[in-house]
């Protein structure tokens, strides 16, 4: 397959330089050999069609490759991201089990089980290494449609139930009345909700506290995330949206992720032509995630 693209890639390449190579001598040709218009007008035409035709059809091969590499990094993240979810939910499920009982038979068996969690978030996080690796921007579909912000968060807190009772996360909600609804792709920003949840979790302290924001202003609907976790300093905060970046700290509290969670959040919000940020007064203190997203507007 990698073979085959190459060769691809190659023929569209040589198929763009052949054709403008061609019409660049057509063209030459016409000025040295003006000659030629006495006998027949259009012959010079014959090249630089050819050289045009081949230069498209390269262009054409070329563009229709790169996209189709986009569209499969794209869905191997966002189902990998997806995977993901729902597997952070079990393991932490699993832990809780296994502190309530003393049964060796048991004990085993969930030890076995969060084994297989650990193969299964190390392929996971191989297979986001692998899509993302490529630093060209990633094209996907997006469902542009008429939805609850403040639904799809209390679905994400839903989720993470467990995450928070383990931590004993003491959470707060506040969510203004009668919000309008925003122009999103549900799916899309659910992913973005449960990535920032699922860091105020992991990175939260025993005993912490989340506080949930929804309120509109202006044309926007802005949802604000913080914990009461490790912070970020000022010198990593500009990174934090970045590929790959993840704080000392942040490995230190959790060796399992690869940082591709919060760039890929950026990315989405981009697409949907709002905002994504982050506050914090560094280490040790609280850390805030937000996003703007726009109003829904009927046409």
């Amino acid at each position: 397959m990698i073979i085959l693209k190459k060769i691809i890639y190659t023929i569209g390449i040589i198929g763009m330089l052949s054709g403008g190579l061609m019409g660049i001598g057509a063209l030459d040709s016409l000025l040295e050999k003006q000659m030629l218009l006495q006998y027949n007008q259009y012959i010079w035409l014959a090249p630089v069609i050819g050289g045009v035709l081949l230069y498209l059809i390269g262009f054409i091969v070329v563009q229709k490759s790169r996209r189709i590499e986009e569209t499969k990094r794209k869905f191997i993240t966002i189902a990998a991201h997806n995977l993901r979810t729902p597997l952070t939910k079990v393991q932490w499920l699993v832990t809780s089990i296994a502190e309530c009982t003393q049964e060796p038979f048991i004990q085993k068996r969930l030890n076995d089980l969060r084994g297989t969690f650990k193969n299964l978030t190390m392929i996971i996080n191989r297979l986001l290494e692998l899509s993302e690796s490529d630093k060209t921007s990633m094209y996907f579909s997006y469902l542009f449609e008429s939805n609850r912000l403040e639904y799809i968060v209390l679905q994400a807190v839903a989720d993470y139930q467990v995450g928070i009772e383990k931590k004993n996360i003491l959470l707060n909600t506040k969510i203004q009345d009668n919000l309008p609804p925003i122009y999103a792709d549900k799916e899309k920003i659910q992913l973005v909700v449960n990535i920032i949840i699922e860091n105020a979790i992991l990175y939260n302290n025993q005993n912490g506290t989340i506080n949930i924001n929804i309120y509109q202003k202006e044309n926007e609907i802005i949802c604000s995330i913080e914990n009461t976790g490790i912070g970020i300093s000022k010198k990593n905060l500009f990174n934090i949206f970045t590929k790959f970046y993840r704080t000392a700290d942040a490995i230190t509290k959790d060796t399992d992720r690869i940082g591709l969670g919060l760039a890929l959040a950026k990315e989405i919000i981009k697409k949907h032509k709002g905002e994504i940020g982050v506050k914090s007064e560094g280490e040790g203190k609280n850390t805030c995630f937000w996003f703007h997203l726009p109003i829904f507007k009927e046409k």
